[in-house]
Formats: C-alpha cells, sequence, structure tokens
C-alpha cells in the first residue's frame, strides 16, 4: 500500500523536513515539492496504524519536532493507496489550555463520546484541535452543502470529543 503524506511548512536556507515513524530513530526526509509543501511517499503493509512526527533538520541534524503525540493514521485493509494533507503542529498560543489542569479536570469529559473509526473511502477526515472548549458546549462545522447543514445550525455536523482536546466529525 503506498500512502503519500504531503505538508505545508516554511524553511530557510540549508533546512529540510523529516518524518520520523514511532519506535525508530531513523528520519526518512521529505522532497520540497513546491511554495513551502512537502511530500513523502511510503510503502506500508495493508491494514497498519502508522504513528509520526515531523521533524526540522538542518546539515542532516534535528532542530525541532511538530509539537504534541505523534500523527496517527489507522489504514483499513483494503487501501491501495492513500494521500493525507497534514498539517506541522506548531506549539498553540494558548498552550496553557492543553495542560492537564484543563484536559483533565476544568474541561474535563465526564462520558466522552464513542471513538470514531477509520474514515470511509473517498472521505476526508477534519480533526481540530481546541482545548478550550467546555464540556457543555460543542464544536460543530456548518457549510453550503447538504452534508454540512446548508448554513443552517441545526444541521451543522457536530465533532466528535472522544480524543479531547481533539475534535472529529
Amino acid at each position: 500500500m503506498t500512502i503519500i503524506l504531503s505538508v505545508k511548512y516554511h524553511t530557510y536556507w540549508g533546512e529540510s523536513l523529516g518524518l520520523r515513524l514511532e519506535g525508530s530513530e531513523q528520519i526518512h526526509p521529505l522532497t520540497y515539492v513546491d511554495a513551502d509543501n512537502w511530500q513523502i511517499e511510503l510503502d506500508c503493509p495493508q491494514a497498519t496504524t502508522l504513528r509520526y512526527n515531523y521533524v526540522l533538520c538542518r546539515q542532516d541534524e534535528q532542530i525541532r519536532q511538530d509539537w504534541g503525540e505523534p500523527h496517527t493514521l489507522h489504514i483499513k485493509k483494503d487501501v491501495k493507496s492513500c494521500r493525507v494533507f497534514d498539517t506541522w503542529n506548531d506549539i498553540p498560543a494558548n498552550n496553557a489550555f492543553f495542560s492537564s489542569a484543563f484536559t483533565h479536570s476544568i474541561y474535563a469529559r465526564k462520558s466522552p463520546q464513542k471513538t470514531t473509526h477509520a474514515a470511509k473511502t473517498g472521505s476526508i477526515l477534519i480533526q481540530v484541535k481546541s482545548a478550550s472548549v467546555a464540556p457543555d458546549e460543542v464544536l460543530a462545522i456548518a457549510g453550503s452543502c447538504k452534508a454540512l447543514g446548508e448554513w443552517d445550525i441545526k444541521k451543522a455536523v457536530k465533532m466528535n470529543d472522544s480524543q479531547f482536546p481533539f475534535g472529529l466529525p
């Protein structure tokens, strides 16, 4: 199975991006495509879970890693290829809200929703990082298409908080 990961990140002369798979110290180099877009193509076994972080390198030495838990990608066994438009996880401006004082106490979920499963073929997965959503509040996505409620907020798609502080539709 082929997985293509694309990430947008501005680098300076002499810098490059790499990818480190969980459990490995090896850094796999990404290729600069254009306009701050970087890409890597990986051959993976079918039905796999891929956990990884992006790293910024200067002269083949790591100088920075993207913030937080590793990116996680669940791939079903019938998928032959997958393209992911990913993001570099920078330290959020409201970093204090991501501390355990908020995520495990003040904004803790008493009974979290069921965990969502891998996205269906041809679907888009949107993940939002928002640690300042109180337990009695929800994030929702509204849009012009029928699937997003045609701008009617009563029909908007509510995000799942099973992985709080990350929201999934």
